[in-house]
């Protein structure tokens, strides 16, 4: 058997087709539209058959583009039973908000609302919970639901993770400390926020955190090992001091010092001060520790036509790096460009995304 996953061209939203090893259906998202709907459904129709059910839609957080149309799937695939995070939506007095609800509140088995490490077997493909309800953010975004698709395979397991409209702040305080390495690692990768830039900028009250990151390494016999970073003079401010401190267009900031070593405790991947980049043009401050941990051999972008600039040309060009390419040489696909994709992880250990 094998663990499929589709992800469908729904323009600008989200919508992953699950078909997990041991047979069960699930759906991640949906934004289907008047002008998309009848394409929409006729995939469906093909891959799973008219009339059969969903047995769970997952929601991964309350915005219209992530649940939008959600009656027209259950018209054609009765959805049995919702998983979501439980947080409440920016737009409660929207259409596809009052939809959504109303049909949570009706389907033949209650809701559940995940929780962070929820673990789920399906056969030879394990769901896990790596976001969802946090203290990490106000918005919905950073409340999303990140799932792991795993399939077991006779050289151990092939890995998936859907992150939803997650932002830098939520992995790098909620869920990078959390997991291990391992299992945050993944093969494929279905890309932040429609390729939004916030998957990778912290915001600027982010980067004075670093005192908690010294307290759990030997920082002062590391750094007298490195040296990095001193005496360096950055571009409009001043060099780092002796604790790896400068000023850049008046704001104190980390320079290039590393603090990747851990202490003998730590097990979980910790933030580097190494890895945040400071871009001279906009003053943003990037984070890249959790791509690199995920390290996907292929990123996936669910982006259409849209007002906001997706996808991010920065966050295109991290993908771009620090995904590791599919042996025909590829790293990043777009919905928009590429169209519905299909992604099949088989017992071999092989997977293969097509299109």
């Amino acid at each position: 058997m094998a663990t499929t996953l589709h992800f469908i061209d729904v323009g600008q939203g989200n919508m992953t087709l699950m078909q997990l090893d041991n047979g069960t259906v699930m759906l991640y998202d949906c934004n289907v539209t008047d002008d998309n709907e009848t394409k929409v459904i006729n995939y469906l129709g093909t891959c799973i058959g008219y009339g059969t059910c969903i047995d769970v839609f997952i929601n991964s957080h309350r915005d219209a583009d992530h649940m939008r149309g959600v009656q027209k799937i259950q018209k054609y695939f009765p959805i049995q039973q919702f998983w979501d995070s439980g947080v409440t939506g920016n737009t409660t007095d929207s259409n596809e908000y009052i939809e959504y609800m109303s049909l949570r509140r009706s389907t033949t088995f209650p809701p559940i609302e995940l929780e962070q490490k929820k673990y789920d077997q399906f056969g030879k493909s394990i769901l896990r919970v790596l976001n969802s309800k946090s203290g990490i953010g106000s918005d919905t975004n950073s409340q999303s639901i990140v799932l792991s698709v795993e399939h077991l395979c006779n050289r151990g397991s092939n890995r998936v993770i859907l992150a939803g409209d997650t932002d830098a702040k939520t992995w790098k305080e909620n869920i990078m400390p959390k997991f291990s390495a391992h299992e945050l690692s993944a093969e494929i990768l279905l890309g932040s926020h429609h390729g939004s830039d916030s998957f990778f900028e912290l915001e600027d009250n982010s980067i004075y955190e670093y005192k908690q990151l010294l307290a759990s390494v030997s920082y002062k016999k590391y750094f007298k090992q490195q040296q990095l970073g001193v005496g360096r003079t950055l571009l409009n401010g001043t060099g780092p001091n002796q604790n790896g401190l400068g000023t850049y267009l008046g704001k104190t900031i980390l320079t290039g010092l590393d603090l990747t070593k851990r202490s003998e405790t730590q097990q979980k991947p910790v933030w580097s001060a190494k890895s945040v980049h400071e871009n001279s043009r906009n003053n943003k401050i990037y984070y890249e520790d959790h791509i690199k941990c995920v390290s996907p051999a292929m990123t996936v972008l669910s982006v259409g036509n849209n007002p906001h600039g997706h996808p991010d040309k920065k966050a295109i060009e991290f993908y771009t790096k620090h995904s590791r390419g599919s042996n025909k040489g590829s790293k990043v696909l777009r919905t928009d460009i590429h169209g519905t994709m299909k992604l099949v992880l088989n017992d071999t250990g092989r997977w293969k995304l097509s299109n």
